[in-house]
């Protein structure tokens, strides 16, 4: 995961857990943080999501309501 706030917690209370992080505590799963100012640490999510960029969002239209 990268350091979001949606992550991490808030920057109201910098040692609390958010939300995913403690679904992944009580599921028993290993939640990983990728190092600040690293983002290429974290290529393979960048290469999923530039796939599904191009596989999906630039292949579909999308309506908007109005």
């Amino acid at each position: 995961m990268d350091n979001g706030l949606e992550f991490r917690g808030s920057n109201g209370y910098p040692r609390s857990l958010g939300k995913l992080v403690r679904v992944c505590l009580d599921l028993g799963v290993q939640p990983s943080f990728i190092p600040t100012h690293e983002p290429w640490r974290n290529k393979a999510i960048e290469n999923l999501s530039g796939l599904a960029d191009c596989l999906i969002l630039r292949s579909q239209i999308f309506e908007t309501e109005k």
